[in-house]
């Protein structure tokens, strides 16, 4: 799955989502996406299919399904 070997963490302080690589017990590099948007993440959920989605921290919250464009 694309998103395998990936710890994704939502920001509710920074409205970002972070995508850190894992290697072993290592953290190999850290991204932070959709830093301009800056959208308070509630949850971040990956699906048994393997698709990713995040709920945000609104009034009236929106589910939202993320691609990974590598894939």
């Amino acid at each position: 799955m694309a998103w395998n070997n990936n710890l994704l963490v939502g920001g509710l302080a920074r409205g970002s989502l972070w995508r850190m690589v894992i290697e072993g017990e290592t953290i190999k590099s850290a991204e932070e996406l959709f830093a301009d948007d800056r959208l308070r993440i509630r949850k971040v959920v990956q699906s048994p299919m393997g698709k990713l989605y995040i709920l945000s921290d609104e009034l009236n919250g929106r589910l939202i399904r993320i691609k990974n464009a590598a894939f």
